[in-house]
């Protein structure tokens, strides 16, 4: 009489993932993951352990890579020598949200225009904004930029930084949100159509709260390029009454001789902390975007 065995479960969890000795292949992709990984982070946490360093302790030899003796005294210093400071991360506030909610309105309804409906000369736009991908636009185009602001005396004016904000970043975000809106189902938005449903109506009822994480991820790249965008907010303003944060605290450690480097280390980190925050809180999502399509052309 033949006996059968019953077939054993795979393992699941992280015994299923996990196996060693690992194959060479995957061995090799998991050493360049984290080579990469330490190149990006490590630099970081190297700068927020000098900005815990006393002064003295800074410049002494061989280098300690953490600090013997803890102290806040570079950031103290920071808020209480730069009185602009507040005013400064209010500018950058101001400045990145009027950008954020610029291009998330204008490169959402562009990407579902382009996906979902049609009209004379589509074919010529989605040429058009492929081709500007390959100038390096922020670039070649600062002293144009700095001409219109002056024709309209937009310099050293925080409406004169969104614009051209949002111009810069209008054309990526367009191609991810239209990555975005590929992935809806034609049917639903035919059936919207049979129903009545006007195109604006079926954009803002069905289609976008569909794209809610590709939104997400659009405003996290957006966020962390206009947060820290120095060279537009330079060259278009000359006063701290429209100077953001990435301007303000360039020229206040910049040759004065006063500044050491557990104080220029204190004001980088107080500079990169509200992205890394903000990408903490919406890392599920910015994840779940990118999977659900946001990447895909």
């Amino acid at each position: 009489m033949e006996m059968r065995t019953k077939p054993t479960a795979m393992p699941r969890g992280r015994s299923a993932r996990l196996r060693w000795p690992l194959p060479p292949g995957a061995l090799a992709r998991h050493a360049v993951l984290i080579f990469f990984c330490l190149v990006a982070i490590v630099p970081v946490v190297w700068v927020f352990s000098m900005s815990l360093k006393p002064v003295t302790e800074a410049y002494l030899v061989p280098i300690r890579f953490f600090p013997k003796h803890f102290t806040f005294d570079a950031y103290s210093y920071a808020f209480t020598n730069i009185p602009e400071l507040p005013h400064y991360f209010l500018n950058s506030v101001i400045v990145t949200t009027g950008g954020l909610v610029g291009v998330l309105v204008i490169s959402s309804l562009a990407g579902y225009s382009l996906v979902c409906l049609t009209f004379p000369g589509q074919r010529v736009v989605v040429a058009a904004l492929a081709a500007s991908l390959f100038f390096p636009t922020q670039i070649t185009s600062v002293i144009g930029i700095y001409q219109v602001n002056a024709n309209l005396n937009l310099l050293d004016n925080l409406i004169g930084l969104i614009l051209p904000y949002i111009a810069i970043n209008l054309v990526v975000s367009t191609f991810v949100m239209t990555g975005v809106f590929r992935t809806i189902p034609k049917e639903l938005l035919e059936a919207a159509r049979a129903d009545g449903c006007s195109p604006l109506r079926t954009f803002w009822q069905i289609a976008l709260p569909l794209c809610a994480n590709g939104l997400i991820v659009v405003g996290m790249l957006n966020f962390i390029a206009m947060w820290g965008e120095f060279l537009l907010a330079y060259t278009l303003t000359s006063t701290s009454a429209a100077r953001t944060l990435t301007v303000g605290m360039a020229e206040a450690t910049a040759g004065t001789g006063v500044w050491e480097w557990p104080r220029i280390a204190a004001v980088f980190i107080m500079m990169i902390v509200p992205p890394f925050v903000l990408f903490i809180g919406l890392q599920r999502w910015f994840m779940k975007g990118l999977m659900e399509g946001a990447l895909r052309q």
